[in-house]
């Protein structure tokens, strides 16, 4: 599971429009009445190769242009324009089975006006590698 914390808590499925999983995203679209502060995963119930260790998270309010938010490389660098960079590094996900996995993060500044209101945007993970060699991604 994946989707959106607000008050570092789980924003609750009624506020989820619609949830969506193709190879290697999940998407989750919220209702107009949820303030995002952070995101969560839950590790998989079976094999730790089926954990992401390296992903983004990147949120729109209208599922077309896209604001990263986060990623699980542990480093970052600021490119010449300013832009956060993600260096190479792996997420220090959880062994333990079916742990939520709980993050806070400051927004893009261009979210910082939503922060205090409402409003309907879409959430989606990229995951670029599992915990196991045999599962990877490029982007």
């Amino acid at each position: 599971d994946f989707g959106a914390l607000s008050d570092v808590c789980v924003v609750r499925d009624e506020h989820v429009k619609a949830k969506t999983r193709q190879r290697n995203t999940m998407v989750v679209e919220y209702t107009n009445d949820t303030i995002m502060e952070g995101y969560f995963f839950v590790t998989a119930d079976a094999a730790v190769d089926q954990d992401p260790v390296k992903f983004e998270v990147h949120a729109s309010t209208d599922a077309e242009s896209w604001d990263w938010v986060a990623s699980a490389q542990t480093r970052h660098t600021l490119d010449a324009t300013g832009k956060v960079e993600p260096l190479d590094g792996a997420y220090a996900t959880p062994l333990a089975r079916r742990e939520t996995v709980k993050t806070r993060v400051e927004l893009p500044v261009g979210w910082a006006v939503h922060r205090s209101s409402f409003m309907s945007f879409t959430l989606a993970m990229l995951i670029i590698a599992w915990r196991g060699a045999t599962r990877r991604f490029k982007h």
